[in-house]
């Protein structure tokens, strides 16, 4: 038996039991095959929230330039973000969340998918 999920962007159906949330961590485990569409409409759901609020938070997907921001931009997922005192510093403070306005100044590192790091200038919202 299938059911509708009406509270997504794109109604999605997905088999009995399935435990699909409406968080980008959400993973659903029922046999639809839906999973990129999952990904793709929890990560808009969350850039909404993020451009609402203004807030970076450890979780939230940002459009990243590696390269020190000479590659071309992707999405990625924020695994950390550090508070630093001065723009362009790589140490500091550890922050679960901050406003965008520091990341504009260039005060914050952020991990990125658990892989690299970056400089609040290579990162934009999504």
């Amino acid at each position: 038996m299938n059911h509708k999920d009406t509270t997504s962007i794109d109604a999605i159906d997905h088999d009995a039991g399935c435990q699909f949330g409406l968080y980008p961590t959400s993973i659903c485990q029922c046999s639809a095959g839906h999973d990129e569409r999952v990904a793709r409409i929890a990560a808009e759901k969350d850039a909404a929230h993020q451009a609402e609020d203004g807030i970076l938070r450890v979780g939230d997907f940002v459009m990243w330039r590696g390269g020190f921001g000479r590659d071309e931009a992707q999405p990625a997922k924020v695994t950390s973000i550090t508070l630093t005192e001065e723009p362009r510093e790589k140490y500091g403070k550890d922050a679960a969340a901050v406003a965008w306005s520091i990341v504009e100044e260039n005060r914050v590192t952020v991990g990125i998918d658990d892989t690299s790091w970056a400089y609040g200038e290579q990162i934009t919202p999504m």
